[in-house]
């Protein structure tokens, strides 16, 4: 309100400002989720840069921009994509996350009580199954887990790829929720994903291991705790299953 309606706010949350080394960078309906940026503003003591400006960008060759956009539109073509619906009692409204080839899942979601967030991609289904399977039926589960990511400021990816390595660790025997602090056997309960996502971002307890990155954590746990990443984690920390070269904003 203060600097006026055609102001744009890039913004860090207590991850960024705790240096998580996945955190984000928020900007009103999108985000540079990948690549720890938020870590980087949180260790100049940014949290914040606000932007005024009415001016558009114009490419440097707009048809050779175009031919390209094209080409690439034309290659996900009759491909299927995998879609979360919308949760049940939310209002949504669609969304898709600019320069993105697929637009694939794409919602704005708005809960009773009036907390909004993006329901897209990735971000949309990383804890929505473990949810559902532990409430046994569909239910805000999902929603909430993306919207705290996005209030505190974490890579969901990042994090999905934390509770997938942290399920095998437990059902190994080499962590338990007494060691850790976190309850694992709870793993798809509100209760957990707000417990995990807090600890990271605030460095709290077993948190402070979590935020260096899954690879230190595999370090400090030892065992054979870094051969369960398997062949679905990448050792920067995050799930395989997107190829970056695809999506060229």
């Amino acid at each position: 309100d203060e600097l006026g309606v055609a102001t744009r706010v890039m913004t860090i949350g207590p991850a960024g400002e705790n240096r998580v080394t996945f955190a984000t960078l928020l900007a009103d309906d999108n985000a540079s989720g990948s690549g720890g940026f938020g870590a980087v503003m949180g260790s100049k003591k940014l949290k914040a840069i606000a932007v005024s400006g009415r001016a558009s960008l114009t490419p440097a060759f707009p048809d050779e921009l175009r031919s390209l956009s094209d080409k690439l539109r034309g290659l996900k073509k009759n491909v299927n994509y995998e879609v979360s619906q919308a949760q049940p009692g939310l209002i949504a409204r669609r969304k898709a996350c600019y320069g993105c080839i697929a637009g694939c899942s794409r919602h704005l979601l708005e809960a009773s009580d009036g907390r909004k967030s993006k329901y897209l991609c990735q971000n949309s289904v990383f804890y929505e199954e473990r949810a559902d399977h532990y409430y046994g039926r569909r239910s805000e589960g999902a929603f909430v887990a993306n919207w705290l990511c996005d209030e505190y400021g974490l890579d969901t990816s990042a994090v999905e790829a934390f509770i997938l390595w942290l399920s095998r660790c437990h059902e190994a025997e080499i962590v338990t929720d007494a060691s850790v602090g976190l309850p694992l056997s709870r793993m798809g309960s509100l209760e957990f994903i707000e417990s995990l996502v807090k600890k990271i971002s605030l460095r709290q307890d077993f948190g402070e291991i979590l935020a260096s990155g899954i690879s230190n954590a595999a370090d400090f746990l030892g065992q054979r705790s870094r051969t369960l990443f398997g062949d679905t984690i990448h050792a920067s920390g995050t799930v395989v299953g997107y190829c970056p070269r695809l999506y060229i904003v």
